[in-house]
């Protein structure tokens, strides 16, 4: 009976022999399976990265090349403005909204994105105009990543010849991703709006007196007039990289020219201007478009003319006061090879006053919702190591029409596009805390590779038991 249960019984294996290096490459294999297995059971789809969905066929190479862009509007910007006895200004900017970015960090501060808005930027070279409590601004540059904008506002503005408005506010969000990750197409990099009520420019300053202003602006869709300027990743149709976008957009309806005098004109905007540059990087993939506005001049309840680029009516002429024309889309430049895209644009440009006119200054130029958008990729297009599908943050969304929120900053009009690889935690890029949410998963997934790994010595043991049992018996 001992000479069979030596038979039965099995030597162990020595480490050197083919059959110890056999077992241990198969137990090694059981651990990878197990662990690989487990990590994919256990793990929430939020803390995926690309590195475990290599082979899937998501792009995991890391971001290759520089790129960026630039988004400007204003409302108004007045040039050599010279009113005698009242003011004299080389520039002013009304409700400037400005959005850059630059992966290369060669904006302000070495930041990679960069927002900015106020409802009031002037050169003033003379003249006693108080600024004090009349500007409200926001900025916000990136790194770090931001969660959330930076908001200003102004419920109530002090009289001022060169500005009156019920409410001023302004906004700014910068969120440049680190470590080659990315927002979502769709989902602005770089994020500036200013927005005003009851605007007025220049008021009390010509003939008529209190309660005059050379120019009032009006938005029949709410009660603020905005400027909203963004830049951000554009997915396109069969392609797997990302191109650049910038959009500048200026919402308002209608405004009034020498308000409160006997010259007093409507213009009513049935279309409000966008601008948007795109860039690709592929061939033929830059493009830069406007939409253009129709205008309507009219002067009590008589109609004037209408300026429309689509008929070639881009100008009109105001007996003793001036020439109205209707901007256009100038300054493009678009590469062939769909690596850069930029032009600039106004919807309604203004020269008046001077000599032999009721006006008491000389305007070189005014225009009306300027705005200029760049923006430039590598050639392909940009590479993400990772894309954020369903952001914690407030971004607001690229808008590709108007709006007209009640809060007078506008939120957008158009979704989030969501691209279809969730790879990354929003929580881990803006706050850090990725390791301490992930650690309950990181240890289910250990566990679980330690019992797919033993769990084939389950059965060794349970007949070893078995014969031990049976041995007691017998003795």
């Amino acid at each position: 009976m001992s000479m069979l249960k030596a038979k039965r019984t099995q030597a162990p294996v020595a480490s050197g022999t083919s059959r110890g290096r056999n077992e241990r490459r198969h137990l090694a294999r059981r651990a990878r399976l197990g662990i690989g297995i487990a990590a994919v059971l256990f793990a929430p789809a939020g803390y995926l990265t690309l590195s475990s969905l290599a082979g899937t066929g998501q792009a995991g190479a890391a971001t290759t090349g520089s790129y960026g862009g630039s988004a400007s509007a204003d409302l108004v910007t007045l040039d050599a403005l010279d009113i005698p006895g009242t003011m004299d200004l080389a520039n002013a900017q009304v409700a400037p909204a400005l959005a850059q970015v630059s992966s290369t960090g060669s904006l302000p501060g070495s930041a990679q994105a960069y927002a900015h808005a106020t409802n009031l930027n002037v050169n003033l070279l003379s003249g006693a105009i108080p600024l004090d409590n009349l500007l409200v601004q926001a900025t916000q540059s990136s790194p770090p990543a931001n969660a959330s904008p930076v908001s200003k506002q102004l419920l109530s503005l002090p009289a001022n010849p060169l500005l009156d408005a019920t409410l001023a506010s302004a906004s700014a969000h910068a969120d440049f991703l680190p470590n080659g990750a990315c927002l979502p197409a769709g989902t602005p990099i770089s994020d500036a709006s200013s927005a005003l009520a009851n605007a007025s420019v220049l008021n009390g300053v010509i003939p008529g007196g209190a309660g005059t202003s050379l120019l009032a602006l009006d938005n029949a869709q709410g009660s603020t007039v905005f400027t909203h300027s963004t830049v951000g990743l554009v997915s396109e149709s069969g392609q797997s990289t990302y191109g650049v976008q910038s959009s500048a957009i200026t919402q308002l309806t209608a405004l009034t020219l020498f308000k409160g005098t006997s010259n007093q004109l409507t213009v009513n905007v049935l279309a409000p201007p966008t601008v948007t540059a795109t860039a690709t990087g592929q061939p033929g993939g830059a493009s830069v478009t406007y939409t253009e506005p129709i205008l309507q001049i009219v002067q009590g309840s008589k109609v004037l003319g209408t300026l429309d680029a689509a008929s070639a009516n881009t100008s009109i002429s105001l007996a003793g006061l001036g020439t109205l024309s209707l901007g256009q889309l100038t300054n493009v430049v678009k590469a062939p090879n769909g690596t850069s895209a930029s032009g600039s644009a106004s919807l309604l440009t203004l020269t008046l006053g001077g000599s032999g006119t009721p006006i008491p200054a000389t305007v070189v130029h005014l225009a009306i919702a300027p705005a200029s958008v760049s923006a430039t990729v590598p050639a392909g297009g940009v590479v993400c190591t990772s894309v954020i599908t369903s952001p914690t943050s407030s971004h607001t969304p690229v808008a590709t029409g108007p709006s007209a929120p009640s809060s007078g900053v506008p939120s957008g009009a158009a979704p989030s596009q969501e691209t279809s690889a969730v790879v990354t935690s929003p929580t881990a890029v803006h706050t850090g805390e990725w390791f301490a949410g992930a650690m309950p998963w990181l240890l289910g997934s250990l566990a679980g590779g330690i019992l797919l790994i033993a769990w084939p010595k389950l059965d060794e043991l349970a007949a070893m038991t078995r014969r031990a049992a049976s041995a007691r018996r017998r003795s």
